[in-house]
């Protein structure tokens, strides 16, 4: 199993490498390029998807399973054939109430780099990928070029994997 390649016309999900994303959450990183993203994320019953939010437009398409899902601060129960549309800057989060699986399409915007849009859209441990962010706003600033917003797969996986890999412990730093 791989992280799919940019621009990977087929991606079979048996080949797609599942990573932890959170504590009950696995992710698949499917097909994208560098203005569209597909995940697939499988939720355990309980499991927290933190209110969050960044600046591209998501689409959540509710495979399997039961959902509480928060966007704008209004809550809905969502299940298999519902979506949920999250544009730009809007704070959206979930309570995963049945097992399940949910597919989110993203809209990339080309001012940011893909390892920063990565750490505002899935904060697995919610208060580090916001002081990741706070930490690093100048490189969000910087990050015009079309180089900056088209890093592959295997860039964008470990560089989330070395933020999360302590977050628990970055959150206690960040609690106050």
């Amino acid at each position: 199993m791989k992280l799919p390649e940019k621009k990977q016309r087929w991606v079979y999900h048996a080949e797609a490498l599942p990573q932890a994303a959170g504590e009950g959450v696995t992710r698949r990183v499917l097909a994208y390029t560098d203005g569209l993203m597909c995940v697939e994320n499988t939720f355990e019953k309980g499991a927290v998807g933190a209110l969050h939010h960044h600046p591209h437009t998501q689409i959540t398409y509710v495979v399997s399973g039961a959902f509480e899902f928060t966007v704008d601060g209004v809550t809905h129960t969502v299940r298999a054939g519902d979506t949920i549309l999250k544009e730009d800057g809007v704070e959206h989060g979930c309570v995963c109430t049945e097992a399940g699986i949910l597919l989110d399409i993203f809209t990339l915007c080309g001012k940011t780099s893909c390892k920063i849009k990565w750490a505002a859209a899935h904060p697995a441990r919610g208060k580090a990928a916001a002081h990741f962010c706070a930490k690093n706003q100048a490189a969000v600033e910087e990050a015009t070029s079309e180089e900056a917003a088209s890093e592959d797969a295997a860039s964008l996986a470990a560089s989330e994997e070395a933020l999360f890999s302590s977050a628990t412990a970055e959150e206690a730093e960040v609690s106050d």
